[in-house]
Order: structure tokens, then sequence, then C-alpha cells
């Protein structure tokens, strides 16, 4: 009796349904592995996925850009929380703007005019450029304007979780009150 090795070894990963099906899509656009694809939208529906892939149009950038905008938001607050737990000083108010900024140099990726061995465009992120001693260019302050407010605004999010309460500055609860003070500095009265 012979049996047919090939049968049950060439197997793709990942299962042979709907969800398989929408996850080789995005494997096929992006031109990352399963692993990652897989792991990156396992919090998302089939359903999402389809819609993500759809929108794309199989621009891999496209689907990338649509993919952090829409679909990463529960990624990012469970990362944010991880950064206010592995740095104590990023939750202080006063340090907040540093950490973000430089989080966000270093989010951003430019292309280089150099190419690698494959013919690939080399990347580069704007924290190293900016150690380089390089001007932005518009578009590229455009996107950390952009990404800049995102971060804040989950930073905010966050913090104002009350299951993250333990994360919070030892400042969190004068904010109101340091905000106050600050406009009556500047000459504004906020009571009129």
């Amino acid at each position: 009796m012979d049996i047919d090795i090939k049968k049950y070894t060439s197997k793709k990963k990942g299962p042979n349904s709907i969800a398989g099906e929408q996850l080789e899509i995005a494997v096929n656009i992006t031109g990352k592995g399963w692993g990652q694809i897989s792991g990156l939208t396992k919090h998302l529906s089939v359903q999402d996925i389809f819609l993500l892939n759809k929108e794309s149009k199989n621009n891999p950038k496209l689907w990338w850009s649509i993919f952090k905008q829409k679909y990463s938001t529960n990624n990012m607050s469970k990362l944010m929380e991880e950064k206010l737990r592995e740095f104590p000083a990023f939750r202080e108010r006063k340090n907040r703007d540093v950490y973000l900024a430089k989080w966000t140099l270093r989010d951003i990726q430019e292309e280089k005019d150099q190419r690698d061995s494959l013919g690939n465009l080399k990347k580069s992120t704007l924290l190293a450029k900016q150690k380089r001693g390089e001007v932005f260019t518009m578009n590229e302050l455009g996107k950390f304007g952009l990404r800049f407010s995102s971060l804040d605004r989950t930073w905010r999010q966050t913090l104002a979780d009350p299951k993250n309460a333990g994360l919070r500055g030892k400042d969190y609860d004068e904010g109101e009150e340091l905000e106050n003070k600050k406009l009556r500095e500047l000459g504004y009265d906020h009571n009129r």
C-alpha cells in the first residue's frame, strides 16, 4: 500500500476557510509573511479583513495606511499602556510631549534615494534624519503632526480610563488646576 506523503505535507499554513482566504489575500497584497499578517489582524473579524483588502485596491502602502488608521486602535491602547508601565516618567504631563515626539519620530519612515540589494528603496526613520541634522520636508512635518496628535489622544484616553488609574502620573489630578493657572498667567480670565 503506497501512501501519498505530499497530500499531507504540502498544506498551506492556516485554515482552509473564508478567514484563511482573506488572510491569504492580505499576505499577497502586503508581501509579508502569513504569521505576521495573522498576528496583526487576529483582533479583526473576517468582514473587517475583507473590507481592508477591498479598500486597499491591491496597494500595499494603502493597506498598511488603512490598517494603522482604522484597525490598529485596540493595539495602540495596549501599546500605550505598556509604554506607560515601562517608563514611569512618561506618565507625567511635563514629560509627555518629549516622549510622544520621540515615539512619533521613530514611527515615521522616509524612503531614501539609496536602494538595497533587491532594488527596493531603503527606509529610515525621521529620528535618524533628525539626528543627522537634516531638514524635514513639509510632507514629513504633516505626517509628524498627524501621528503626534493621534498618540497624544491615545495617551489621554488611556489615562482617563478608570482601569488605568495606577498608570497616572503624580500631577494627573492637578490637570484642570494647572490649566487654569496657566490661563491666568497668559492674561485670560476664563470666569467672564
